[in-house]
């Protein structure tokens, strides 16, 4: 019997696809480093930086690196950046002032 599709109860594979599948590296081993940097940009600004800043900063430090790649890393660690709410601007107006 063959050891590939011996089992029933698993889906059938052919023998390329069953070995390359194993040989293949998982892309979060391959982007670790890329994720701990991020991290720690995400955290030395203080959650302000978004997918945008942090990939000009990596750019900045000689790392090569696409911003689609970057925003969907962070979406994957959960990292949001936090917004800075506009306040209303100040009116000193108070309506009409009727003269008696």
């Amino acid at each position: 019997m063959n050891t590939i599709n011996g089992n029933p109860n698993l889906p059938h594979l052919s023998r390329s696809n069953y070995y390359y599948t194993l040989k293949k590296v998982g892309k979060d081993v391959k982007n670790e480093k890329l994720m701990n940097r991020i991290r720690v940009l995400f955290e030395e600004h203080h959650a302000r930086y978004g997918y945008r800043r942090i990939t000009l900063q990596l750019k900045r430090e000689g790392m090569i690196v696409n911003h689609k790649k970057v925003q969907k890393l962070m979406t994957i660690m959960g990292l949001v950046a936090l917004h800075n709410r506009k306040q209303a601007k100040y009116s000193s107006y108070q309506g009409t002032i009727w003269r008696y």
